[in-house]
């Protein structure tokens, strides 16, 4: 354990020891803002608290609580929540094994252990997944968590982990079931967000029909916040490759075209993303240097979104040779290879 680490937890121990009783819920888009008084009702949709200057309970959507804490909660759970705020999720799995979940007397606060521990073992097997070991850790937490704590605030933030989880081990079925799941949040932005991944799945199986009732169900969205448009995109880039799959080249090749000219340039992901699928298209058109120009747009302009960018590379080693460029071909291994 660090030195730093060991300092932190001294320092959560002081602040334990003269901590209030009461609960705490923390609100994610007001700042430091926060509700205090005693949490009464936990379910998948919302945090009911009572204030100590109110006789009814102020009910908080789940999506808008960065945090809820409970008074005279055991140090080492403090701790957990501070390491996953703080993305530090090894240290959050060493605090777990230090804590002894039957000692919470708080049975909202262990529901914040169980998360705290497969949201931690999610995210670590995410960072490698080739890991089959810390990946299948991950998927069964998350699984066990899905399964036990369903009236928990956390309960559709896991729903999307254990999508990408499944995922990951290429496991198609159990992801489907899973974002079907979370396709029943009754707020847009987790609806847009199960309906691309659901989309996506079709897609990869081939249920091109399938792949567009759910695409078309995101471009339905009334909802006009960023978020929905970049969502819209994501859509628009799944039917280009359903026309793909159908051997439409040309009119794919048309519609992504117009789509990189509307995204927000500030928007990685979904320019390499469009130009990714803009060379796919090119090459299933045997137009090589064209797809290319799009793969070097995905190398040169969006390094930063990593898996179209390792795919871009990995299609440009392919190209490169079949237009004999060896060289070039050998330089955009060497590349691959130092992303290992």
């Amino acid at each position: 354990m660090s030195n730093q680490f060991q300092f932190f937890m001294f320092f959560l121990l002081f602040l334990a020891s003269r901590a209030e009783s009461a609960d705490i819920v923390r609100l994610s888009e007001e700042g430091n803002r926060r509700l205090d008084g005693t949490i009464t009702e936990i379910r998948a949709t919302e945090v009911k608290i009572l204030r100590s200057n109110s006789n009814t309970p102020t009910s908080v959507p789940a999506p808008a609580i960065a945090t809820t804490q409970f008074g005279q909660e055991p140090p080492l759970l403090t701790a957990m929540r501070s390491a996953v705020m703080g993305s530090r999720f090894t240290d959050v799995l060493e605090t777990a094994q230090r804590l002894d979940p039957a000692t919470i007397a708080n049975p909202f606060a262990r529901q914040d252990y169980e998360f705290f521990k497969a949201f931690a073992l999610g995210q670590i097997a995410l960072e490698g997944p080739s890991n089959k070991e810390n990946l299948q850790k991950a998927i069964t937490a998350c699984a066990d968590f899905l399964r036990t704590q369903a009236n928990s605030y956390h309960y559709f933030p896991i729903c999307e982990l254990t999508g990408e989880l499944y995922l990951a081990a290429g496991n198609r079925e159990d992801a489907f079931q899973v974002y079907s799941l979370l396709a029943k949040a009754p707020w847009v932005a987790s609806q847009l967000k199960a309906n691309i991944a659901l989309g996506t799945i079709r897609l990869e199986e081939n249920r091109l029909d399938d792949a567009r009732k759910f695409y078309q169900s995101v471009l339905a969205s009334l909802d006009s916040s960023k978020d929905t448009l970049w969502a819209k995109t994501e859509a628009e880039i799944g039917l280009a490759k359903c026309l793909i799959r159908e051997g439409n080249w040309k009119t794919a090749i048309e519609q992504l075209e117009m789509l990189s000219t509307k995204i927000d340039s500030e928007n990685a992901r979904l320019q390499a993303a469009i130009y990714l699928t803009l060379g796919e298209a090119c090459e299933a058109a045997e137009n090589l240097k064209e797809a290319i120009l799009a793969y070097l747009h995905v190398e040169i302009l969006f390094p930063s979104a990593k898996p179209q960018y390792v795919a871009a590379l990995k299609r440009l080693a392919v190209l490169w040779s079949k237009t004999n460029r060896p060289e070039r071909a050998a330089e955009a291994e060497r590349t691959l290879k130092s992303l290992e």
